[in-house]
């Protein structure tokens, strides 16, 4: 109750030991593979540090000092979560989310709105631009890490969703996903289909086609489905391959080619790794 509120506020001004720039090479020699990372954007340094003491260990942890900061740093880096202050010089927390939430390769970012302002026209506007949750300062310290927790969690579930590249955008449909998502993935699916018989399709022509490098392609796929551009292509050419051995007459080897597939050990290789047996053993079982 009061007495976490209370330490809050004492915590709140201590003065920072450790200099923003030291802090910020720290934290970006020590990052776990196996951590979450969040982004702490906020111009005041004793509340990143405060932020940074309180999730250091749970995630890897990034003081950023003010929005176009955290802006020029998307380039490098995609967190899986950002805590951003709302009043800060030069760029609001307000007009981060906005910008944020309507690029593409960073709308599925989770953004949690942290102010002193406890309002509800200030909630109502950080709803509106897209923020996904609004804590008022001061804040209980097991309350912050559960809604941390709540949004990633939700990433994960978005994630599982998209576990079968043909399917994933039908799946999705009627839950709570972001829409940007949903269109990325539906697109990407659209370019792969069309070229599915073409043997020399590539992540560098996806990217092309999409109208971004091939980095944000890599970046933006790893995040929404957990794998990569050639992992997405092959995929989907799997997902035909399967569907073609059980519905139609087709030899192995002409859906081989159909597939995008031009070598035979490699394509059963990678269907036996999928589905658990050899093509020619798939379609005796599963043939419609």
């Amino acid at each position: 109750g009061c007495g976490k509120e209370e330490k809050f506020g004492q915590r709140f001004r201590l003065s920072t030991s450790v200099k923003d720039e030291q802090r910020q090479k720290i934290s970006e020699t020590i990052f776990s593979d196996e951590l979450n990372t969040v982004w702490v954007v906020d111009d005041d340094a004793e509340v990143r540090e405060l932020l940074s003491d309180i999730l250091r260990g749970k995630y890897n942890v990034l003081g950023v000092p003010d929005a176009r900061k955290a802006i020029e740093l998307l380039k490098l880096r995609i967190p899986d979560l950002i805590i951003c202050d709302i009043i800060m010089p030069g760029m609001s927390g307000f007009e981060l989310v906005n910008y944020l939430k309507q690029d593409e390769l960073t709308a599925h970012i989770p953004i949690l709105l942290l102010s002193s302002d406890a309002s509800v026209d200030s909630k109502i506007e950080g709803t509106n631009i897209g923020a996904d949750a609004y804590l008022s300062k001061p804040f209980h310290e097991e309350y912050l890490l559960a809604v941390i927790e709540h949004l990633l969690s939700n990433r994960r579930k978005l994630k599982e969703y998209f576990n079968s590249p043909l399917s994933s955008v039908e799946r999705v449909e009627g839950k709570l996903v972001h829409k940007e998502d949903k269109e990325f993935v539906h697109q990407l699916s659209k370019i792969v289909v069309a070229n599915l018989d073409n043997e020399y399709f590539s992540q560098d022509f996806l990217a092309q086609e999409m109208g971004i490098s091939k980095m944000q392609l890599y970046r933006k796929l790893k995040d929404i489905k957990g794998e990569t551009p050639t992992d997405f292509i092959r995929g989907i050419r799997l997902k035909q391959a399967e569907t073609l051995l059980k519905t139609t007459n087709k030899t192995v080897q002409e859906i081989m080619y159909d597939c995008g597939f031009n070598n035979k050990a490699y394509f059963y290789r990678v269907f036996s790794q999928k589905f658990g047996s050899t093509p020619k053993e798939y379609r005796d079982r599963h043939k419609v």
